[in-house]
């Protein structure tokens, strides 16, 4: 999922480099499941390679997904390829 941040509103006679609409921030994440929880890992796509480059390994390594946030199953599908997670505190400030 792509998050795309921006700025609402600027207060008057500010002088800075944005304006209302300005992008501040990007950020690709991506979600995981283990055993109860999903995680939200905040991913990096700054250095990359090829899967069948022998750098791969290290560039794996040297970027690694860290977990934001982490939320427990609130409800699960029929065939427990679907699942509920609350994400509303996430969003909001």
């Amino acid at each position: 999922m792509l998050l795309v941040s921006r700025l609402a509103q600027v207060p008057t006679d500010y002088f800075g480099f944005f304006s209302a609409g300005s992008k501040t921030a990007e950020q690709v994440i991506t979600f995981e499941r283990k055993n109860d929880k999903i995680f939200i890992r905040k991913q990096s796509y700054n250095a990359v390679a090829a899967d069948t480059l022998p750098v791969n390994s290290s560039v794996k390594a040297n970027n690694f997904a860290p977990i934001i946030a982490a939320f427990p199953i609130e409800a699960m599908g029929e065939n427990s390829t679907t699942i509920v997670i609350e994400m509303t505190d996430f969003f909001t400030p």
